[in-house]
């Protein structure tokens, strides 16, 4: 995907690559998007939409539900020396 992206910018420089492996409290949040829809997050599987209250309740309810104890993104920058 980043080859893709830096052929498009037609960029041959260097590159720098960072990354963070941070560890988390295992918990759940949830976020109100207004007009029955929520997401929830927290879980190892990325996010997890859902269109009612119930469902919530649910989820928060769900003992097979993996908690993420980690998160992990890496940052590719271009390196330009400007003069």
């Amino acid at each position: 995907m980043a080859a893709e992206v830096l052929e498009k910018l037609d960029y041959s420089g260097p590159l720098a690559l960072s990354w963070d492996d941070t560890n988390l409290e295992q918990s759940l949040s949830v976020w109100n998007e207004g007009n029955d829809a929520w997401t929830v997050l927290g879980g190892s599987d990325g996010p997890i939409h859902v269109t009612s209250a119930e469902a919530v309740d649910a989820l928060f309810d769900d003992s097979q539900l993996k908690k993420a104890d980690k998160v992990c993104h890496r940052i590719l920058t271009t390196c330009l020396n400007i003069i």
